[in-house]
């Protein structure tokens, strides 16, 4: 009869990015059911099934679990991110309040509320928000300045900024009633993006040069 073949155990590298993600994966858990202040270490650990000691190992406190969730989450965002114009359907999902594709997304919504809300009275967390803001807008910046090169960089910036409070400003507005038509939504999205994003306008090499309108 042979001997039975002993189990390898995973590498400690493997082992420990298999512990974090238990720990992200409960405190994603804890802070969409019950608020970032209800999602305490103690509450994480449980669900993690570890003692609060062994979170701190993997660690150093809740906001640095925080940072790596928002982290993750503006990786899945960036990696969305289109090449060429990736404004032409904006109306429509401005109009349907960025309906969620999957549960997934749904739960990323709720914990960046969550995390903005803490942003007003956590500098930390303030930080991660902060961080969170600039690396989308620069890739927006970045798809602005391919589609539009000959407008002016303050013009990328600002148009960038429309947008982000457009974007923001509506997500933030998902747990409340539509209290309009969502055709006509649409239609007025539309002419407030096109006047901003010219989307007949994408300003190829070959296209007129930008002349800035009077403020």
């Amino acid at each position: 009869m042979s001997e039975p073949v002993p189990v390898r155990r995973p590498p400690k590298e493997q082992r420990d990015a298999l512990r974090r993600e238990e720990i992200i994966a409960a405190a994603r858990h804890c802070c969409v059911r019950h608020g970032f202040h209800g999602a305490s270490m103690a509450a994480i650990a449980e669900r993690a099934h570890m003692s609060v000691g062994q979170i701190y190992r993997y660690f150093a406190s809740k906001e640095e679990i925080i940072q790596t969730i928002v982290q993750g989450i503006a990786a899945k965002r960036l990696a969305r991110m289109p090449p060429g114009n990736c404004w032409a359907d904006m109306a429509r999902k401005l109009a349907s309040r960025f309906l969620p594709s999957t549960p997934e997304d749904e739960e990323d919504d709720v914990l960046l509320l969550e995390v903005v809300a803490e942003a007003t009275r956590n500098p930390q967390v303030a930080a991660i928000v902060r961080e969170y803001d600039g690396q989308l807008r620069r890739v927006a910046v970045s798809l602005l300045r391919h589609e539009y090169p000959n407008l002016p960089e303050r013009e990328v910036l600002a148009r960038a900024e429309f947008m982000a409070v457009l974007i923001y400003g509506t997500k933030f507005r998902r747990g409340t009633e539509l209290g309009a038509s969502e055709e006509m939504l649409v239609a007025l999205y539309r002419r407030a993006i096109e006047a901003v994003l010219p989307l007949n306008a994408s300003a190829g090499p070959d296209s007129p040069p930008y002349t800035p309108q009077p403020s």
